[in-house]
C-alpha cells in the first residue's frame, strides 16, 4: 500500500521512537559498549525484521515506498511492540482517514446520560469535540457551557481549565492517558486538517501537551483512574471508560464510574 505525506512522517517517527526505546540485550544481541546514540541501530531492526537496511532506513525517511502487511508485522516483531502499538502501526500505514456526517443526538441517547446519573457522563464527536454531558458533569467539573463553543473539547479543557486541573488530584496521570488515547486515535485523522488545527491549537495552549505529544506514547487500556477532591464531597473516585457507538459515527460516550464509596457520596450532590 502507498501511505500520503502525513501519514509517511507520523510512521517514520513511531519507528524512531521504538527503535531507541530498544538496547541490544533486549532483543537478544551482543552489546558492543557505548553508542552515541540510544536504542538500536536501522541495521539491527532490518536483521531482526528481515528485510534490506537500505530499505527499512527509507521507512524511517518517510519516503514514498509500498509497504505491506507481512513487513510490518515483521518490523512490530523487531521492535517487540505489544498488540496496541502493533495496532497503531497499521493504522499509521492505512491511506484514508474517516469522515462523519452531522452528528445528531437523538433524544435516546439523552435520556441515556440522564439515566446514568449519577455518574458523571458526556459525549464526544470527532476530534475529542465535546456534544453533550449530563448534570453530574456539571456538578463534578464546573459547567462547559461557560466556555466560548469553540472551546467545547475535553482535551483542550483538561489543559486549559483552571478548575478541572485543580479539582482533579491525579492530573498529570490522568492527562497524559488521555494524550496517550488522543493519539491513538490520531491514526484516523492523519491529514485531516480540522484534526491538524486541534493539534495545533492543544500545542499552542499548553506545554504539558507538548511534551507528551512529542513522547510518541500511545494509550489503549480501556479504563482511567481518575480521583478528585470536590468542594462540597471530598475525595471522589472514578474510572472513566469510553464507548464507542456504532452505525458509521464518531460519538463516544465517555462515562466516569464511581468507586462504592464514591456513588453514597453522590447522592449528596446539590
Amino acid at each position: 500500500m502507498m501511505i500520503q505525506n502525513s501519514r509517511r512522517q507520523a510512521l517514520a517517527e513511531f519507528l524512531k521512537i521504538h527503535r531507541a526505546a530498544l538496547s541490544p540485550a533486549d532483543v537478544g544481541l551482543p552489546d558492543e559498549g557505548r553508542r552515541r546514540t540510544p536504542g538500536l541501530r536501522r541495521e539491527e531492526v532490518a536483521q531482526l525484521a528481515n528485510i534490506s537496511v537500505a530499505w527499512y532506513t527509507k521507512l524511517e525517511q518517510a519516503q514514498d515506498i509500498q509497504v505491506s502487511r507481512d513487513i510490518l508485522d515483521s518490523i512490530a516483531d523487531a521492535l517487540q511492540l505489544d498488540l496496541s502499538e502493533t495496532h497503531h502501526l497499521l493504522s499509521l500505514a492505512h491511506d484514508a482517514y474517516p469522515t462523519f456526517p452531522h452528528e445528531t443526538i437523538s433524544p435516546t441517547l439523552l435520556q441515556m446520560l440522564d439515566n446514568l446519573m449519577p455518574s458523571p457522563t458526556y459525549l464526544t464527536g470527532a476530534y475529542a469535540n465535546l456534544v453533550a454531558w449530563n448534570r453530574a458533569t456539571r456538578f463534578i467539573f464546573g459547567d462547559f457551557g461557560r466556555h466560548s463553543r469553540d472551546s467545547y473539547n475535553i482535551m483542550y479543557l483538561t489543559f486549559t481549565d483552571a478548575l478541572i486541573r485543580q479539582r482533579i488530584i491525579n492530573w498529570d496521570d490522568y492527562a497524559g492517558d488521555l494524550v496517550g488515547h488522543f493519539r491513538t486515535n490520531a491514526s484516523h485523522y492523519l491529514g485531516d486538517p480540522q484534526f491538524d488545527s486541534v493539534v495545533d491549537t492543544l500545542k499552542s495552549a499548553s506545554v504539558e501537551f507538548v511534551d507528551w505529544w512529542t513522547s510518541g506514547e500511545i494509550q489503549s487500556e480501556p479504563e482511567i483512574p481518575i480521583h478528585v477532591q470536590h468542594p462540597q464531597l471530598g475525595r471522589l473516585d472514578f474510572t472513566l471508560m469510553t464507548f464507542q457507538m456504532i452505525g458509521g459515527t464518531s460519538l463516544r460516550m465517555c462515562t466516569f464510574v464511581p468507586s462504592d464509596a464514591t456513588h453514597k457520596q453522590l447522592n449528596h450532590m446539590s
